[in-house]
C-alpha cells in the first residue's frame, strides 16, 4: 500500500511541477501582415507646363446698365453673357497644378461649392466667381477625379464663370480659394 501511495504521490507531484505539458497542448498559426503606407498627394503650382498658375479672366468690359457673365473653361476659353466683352488682346489662364501620389492612384479634387469672391484691390467692392470646376490632365474632361501616371503624377487645370453687376467699377480684381486633393 506504501508502494502504491508512493506511486500517486509521485504522479500527483509531477501534475503540479509540469502542469502545461500534461493538461493542455498549444497550437500556434502564423499570419501575415500587409500594409501599404503610401506618401500623401502634394499639390504645386503647374507655372512650367502652362501659361500661369492663377485663375485669370483677362481684361473685361461691362456695359453700365447691363451685367453679365464670363465663363473660362477649363480649355481656356471665354464666353460671355449680357453686358460683359472680352478684350480680345488680353490673356487668360486657368489656375493649374501639379499633383503627385501614388502610381496609378486615384485622387479626387475639392473645389469650394461656395461662392469665391473676388475684391477691387483699391476698393471694397466684389465679385463673385461661381461654378469652378476642374479636367484633370489624365481624363482630359471636366470631373473631380483624376489618376496618376506610371510615376506618381498628373496635373489639373481649373475653370470657373465671373459675375458683373452692370456699372462694376473699373480695377483690378483678386482673391484667393482653397484647392484640396485626396485618395479616391
Amino acid at each position: 500500500m506504501k508502494k502504491q501511495h508512493l506511486i500517486n504521490l509521485l504522479g500527483l507531484a509531477v501534475f503540479f511541477i509540469f502542469p502545461y505539458q500534461l493538461l493542455a497542448q498549444t497550437n500556434s498559426l502564423s499570419t501575415t501582415v500587409d500594409v501599404d503606407i503610401i506618401s500623401p498627394s502634394s499639390i504645386s503650382d503647374n507655372s512650367y507646363l502652362l501659361s500661369g498658375t492663377s485663375l485669370n479672366f483677362g481684361a473685361l468690359t461691362i456695359s453700365n446698365s447691363v451685367g453679365g457673365t464670363c465663363i473660362l473653361s477649363t480649355f481656356n476659353t471665354r464666353s460671355v453673357t449680357g453686358g460683359v466683352v472680352v478684350v480680345n488682346s488680353s490673356v487668360s489662364s486657368n489656375a493649374s497644378f501639379v499633383i503627385t501620389g501614388k502610381a496609378n492612384g486615384t485622387y479626387v479634387i475639392a473645389l469650394p461649392t461656395n461662392d469665391v469672391f473676388v475684391t477691387r484691390a483699391t476698393g471694397t467692392e466684389k465679385m463673385i466667381i461661381s461654378n469652378l470646376t476642374a479636367r484633370p490632365i489624365s481624363k482630359n474632361t471636366d470631373q473631380f477625379t483624376g489618376t496618376f501616371d506610371n510615376s506618381g503624377s498628373d496635373s489639373f487645370v481649373i475653370g470657373g464663370t465671373l459675375t458683373i453687376d452692370a456699372a462694376q467699377p473699373v480695377g483690378i480684381y483678386n482673391g484667393t480659394f482653397s484647392v484640396t486633393s485626396v485618395y479616391n
